[in-house]
């Protein structure tokens, strides 16, 4: 499947994409991101912490050459960090 939104950039966008399709608010509390290595091999990591509707805070690291892939792996992984966590206390 595939999803879509505006944002204020990338991280934005796929929040509000994620939100739509969790069917619930996401906000990026905090965000982070270094680098590991050096020149072509470098790797990107990138931290979010996120509210998802009323719960705790999660967060979610993501890691990828390109900088904005490794923070949109970062949401993804918070937002199933979230859904995992809801599952369970069901």
């Amino acid at each position: 499947f595939t999803l879509q939104a505006k944002g204020t950039g990338p991280v934005d966008a796929v929040a509000k994409a994620l939100s739509e399709h969790i069917q619930q608010d996401i906000s990026v509390v905090d965000y982070h991101e270094h680098g590991i290595g050096s020149g072509s091999e470098a790797i990107a990591v990138s931290y979010v912490e996120m509210k998802v509707g009323n719960a705790q805070p999660v967060f979610g690291v993501g890691q990828d050459k390109n900088i904005s892939r490794a923070a949109i792996k970062a949401l993804i992984n918070g937002v199933n960090r979230f859904l995992t966590m809801q599952r369970e206390a069901a």
